[in-house]
């Protein structure tokens, strides 16, 4: 059943877009086999947005490649929803201090670090081969419907991130 609609994901994302803490959600710690996280205030939740777009690629959600393309995502039969890619700190084009995956405003601490050597040769600067990320999230934490996904990737010095696009999903 679809309980959000689309005026609300969009009420969502304006409240990311502003920077906008979201309501205390009560500590969690689940582990995945690929990708873990401890909370839904993941490590940006309390630091400041700076306007810069990050440089990142989401490259998996759900079981489907390249999810800007086709939106919103089905993400279907699943027990959680995966999400990868890789993130460098676009100001400094080296690899970041962390990187939150955000469902409709709340943050979640994704696995950073995972080894990504074409990313690296792609970029051209060998010290970003540490800049994969992978989550995998619970359905049975974001329930069923329609939700939005954005990318947050933290400083180099940890004080502040960058979000990129949203990019709509929905879980059936």
């Amino acid at each position: 059943m679809k309980r959000h609609t689309t005026a609300i994901a969009l009420l969502c994302f304006s409240l990311v877009s502003c920077s906008v803490t979201p309501p205390e959600v009560k500590e969690r710690k689940v582990a995945a086999s690929k990708g873990t996280y401890v909370s839904a205030h993941g490590k940006s939740a309390t630091l400041k947005q700076i306007p810069d777009s990050p440089l990142y690629a989401l490259e998996i959600l759900g079981n489907i490649d390249s999810p800007l393309i086709k939106q919103p995502v089905p993400v279907a039969g699943a027990a959680s929803v995966y999400f990868t890619g890789w993130a460098v700190e676009q100001a400094k084009r080296e690899v970041a201090a962390g990187v939150d995956v955000t469902i409709d405003g709340h943050p979640y601490t994704a696995t950073y670090g995972v080894d990504r050597p074409d990313v690296a040769v792609y970029l051209k600067i060998p010290a970003c081969r540490k800049s994969g990320f992978n989550i995998r999230i619970p359905v049975a934490e974001i329930g069923e419907g329609l939700h939005i996904v954005t990318i947050r990737v933290l400083s180099t010095n940890g004080a502040e991130y960058q979000e990129g696009v949203p990019i709509r999903f929905d879980v059936m």
